[in-house]
């Protein structure tokens, strides 16, 4: 009887990379020399090496969930674990936008598509939970910081954006203003409702403490029934006492606008806009480069 032949380690490693290949093909994944897939392999024996992978191998034992079974051999991380593998190595700007649109609620969909409201991926609750189970307490020191200062709840890119320049410290570019809440949710009252009557209302970045509410507004609208509804909802919140600031992509763009904006509602929280950091304007711009403003 002819013994089994054995295949070498090479072979093993081909007949592997193919079937892996259609596995990822199927998946929608089509990875390239020039566009390589960061793989994670459980351990070196079973890595695949070709030039349109870059293989990883983890050795630390990981918190349950972690992966998400997308087909036979092939897992995706989970985004609470996937934030924490991209932290040091992007800029804590870039990583601090990414973490709060990882918590937002939109999702964009590429250059010249609306976002389609969606559940976010995750929660700041949720990422501070992974990180102190996933990470030994002194480690993952980016990553823990970028928490501290996301957002929960955006619904836009730009919401997120623009509540980020206002709140970030001042060594990161940002203005300093108290950490706003992302559509906040407020019921109208009575009068205000007979205005416009849609309740409860959803206030894009908000300190509901103080009254004080900034509306992103990143259309031009043709129809005079839109403008006017919006005009409504304007007036009915203004009737509940909010102060809402509306700020456009214009503005927001425009760093002396945005500068305008900010003193003024941080002028209506009765406090200053007092930068105490050397270089500011090139912390300013930085923070806008790694934002996609310039």
């Amino acid at each position: 009887m002819k013994k089994p032949r054995r295949t070498s380690a090479c072979e093993e490693r081909c007949a592997l990379t193919s079937a892996l290949f259609a596995e990822l093909e199927s998946l929608g994944f089509h990875p390239s020399s020039k566009t390589p897939l960061d793989l994670l392999f459980a351990n070196r024996n079973a890595r695949v090496f070709h030039s349109a992978i870059r293989p990883h191998i983890t050795s630390s034992a990981l918190p349950p969930n972690s992966f998400l079974r997308l087909s036979e051999h092939v897992l995706i991380v989970c985004p609470e674990l996937c934030l924490i593998q991209v932290a040091n190595s992007l800029p804590i700007e870039r990583l601090i936008l990414m973490c709060s649109e990882f918590c937002g609620t939109y999702l964009p969909l590429g250059s010249g598509t609306q976002p389609a409201e969606r559940p976010p991926l995750t929660t700041l609750p949720v990422l501070r939970m992974y990180a102190a189970k996933a990470l030994p307490p002194r480690a993952g020191l980016p990553f823990r910081r970028a928490l501290r200062h996301a957002v929960d709840g955006a619904a836009s890119p730009m919401e997120v954006r623009v509540a980020l320049m206002l709140a970030l410290p001042h060594a990161l570019g940002g203005y300093g203003l108290p950490e706003p809440v992302l559509n906040h949710s407020h019921r109208l009252s009575n009068d205000a409702y007979r205005l416009y009557p849609h309740s409860p209302c959803r206030l894009d970045i908000c300190w509901p403490k103080t009254m004080i509410a900034v509306e992103y507004d990143g259309t031009v609208h043709e129809r005079p029934a839109q403008h006017a509804r919006d005009v409504a909802r304007l007036n009915a919140l203004a009737l509940d006492g909010y102060a809402v600031t509306v700020i456009t992509y214009a503005q927001v763009q425009d760093p002396a606008a945005f500068d305008a904006i900010a003193r003024r509602i941080a002028a209506r929280m009765g406090c200053r806009v007092q930068i105490r950091v050397d270089d500011y304007p090139a912390r300013q711009r930085r923070l806008r480069e790694e934002f996609d403003l310039l």
